[in-house]
């Protein structure tokens, strides 16, 4: 998952200190979102303005949820293989 935030303050040529004091946040809330903290209420909106954007374009995309749905594919043929031996290879396959 690429972290929005970070990119358009990169982009902005900001630091992460520069962009807690335009937000009125804490520089340890600015290191927290960065690493993937979820982003809602007034912290969405105080760095949506800081950083001249719209809140929807921090929230993430639905391109993690893709990729959930691998995993639970992968999951199940695991689960598959110790009910039927070898099950595990026919469900990957199909």
């Amino acid at each position: 998952m690429e972290n929005q935030v970070k990119m358009l303050r990169e982009k902005k040529n900001m630091t992460q200190n520069e962009l807690a004091e335009k937000s009125k946040l804490s520089l340890r809330t600015v290191q927290r979102v960065e690493t993937g903290s979820t982003l809602k209420g007034f912290t969405l909106n105080a760095l949506a303005q800081a950083l001249d954007s719209r809140p929807e374009d921090l929230i993430c995309t639905t391109k993690d949820t893709i990729d959930v749905g691998r995993a639970k594919i992968i999951n199940l043929s695991a689960l598959f293989g110790l009910i039927f031996p070898f099950g595990g290879l026919l469900l990957l396959l199909f």
